[in-house]
């Protein structure tokens, strides 16, 4: 079986072509073993901005250098950069990002807030800063991110002809590390949503509840789900939330 080359430019000139709500309502999943994930790309891949909300009073030099050290394992094949928000008011956070920051590849800025600061206007910032990118996606600090999850989220979007992506089922482990389970994720706290940008403008709604009725709703055609947990991981969840 041939498998079908990867092409960002195809994918978008489909969607422009049948417009807003084009595929079928019924939600589209891909599977770890489907071959269309691994597909060569024909051009460039398309460049991706990741938006990540620093929670307020949390960020230590430590989490910050693990966070930063997952990111850079990320083996996308296109350009990509990291846009960092903070708190106006957390110094510390600003203090600890200071020295990954460089202006191009990863850029940091400040936000307002009141009350628990990680927000959806906080995040939809982030992405109004990274808004000459081709992909905007939601990368949230207090997770673990695969080395291949970004990689697979835009080739789900490009071989599936659908403007955005989520991880449906994430990895919860305990607070001790002992054990974990693969639980409902992919919105709200625990969000994956990758998308198109001028999509992700429109409809891209992060710690929203609304957000979470996206790929059975009246998006249900432009989303296309991915089975597998091992993408994105958590510790103690439940206790997160």
């Amino acid at each position: 079986m041939r498998i079908p080359a990867l092409s960002w430019d195809s994918m978008k000139d489909w969607v422009t072509k049948h417009g807003p709500g084009f595929s079928s309502k019924t939600p589209m999943m891909f599977h770890r073993q489907d071959e269309r994930l691994r597909g060569e790309w024909q051009g460039f891949a398309p460049m991706v901005a990741c938006i990540t909300v620093l929670p307020q009073g949390q960020v230590t030099e430590a989490l910050m250098k693990s966070f930063m050290d997952n990111y850079m394992s990320q083996e996308y094949e296109g350009d990509r950069k990291l846009v960092i928000i903070y708190h106006q008011e957390d110094q510390q956070a600003a203090d600890v990002a200071r020295p990954y920051v460089n202006g191009k590849s990863v850029i940091a800025a400040t936000a307002f807030g009141e009350g628990r600061f990680i927000s959806s206007t906080a995040y939809r910032y982030g992405g109004w800063l990274a808004r000459d990118v081709d992909i905007t996606a939601q990368w949230d600090f207090d997770a673990w991110h695969h080395p291949l999850q970004l990689s697979m989220q835009v080739r789900a979007m490009v071989a599936s002809n659908r403007p955005a992506s989520v991880v449906t089922w994430v990895t919860d482990f305990s607070t001790d590390g002992t054990n974990s389970n693969a639980v409902q994720g992919g919105f709200g706290q625990h969000g994956s949503m990758v998308g198109e940008t001028s999509w992700m403008r429109k409809n891209w709604m992060p710690l929203i509840e609304h957000e979470h009725s996206v790929p059975g709703g009246l998006h249900a055609g432009e989303v296309v789900q991915i089975d597998m947990p091992e993408l994105l991981a958590y510790h103690g969840m439940e206790t997160h939330d």
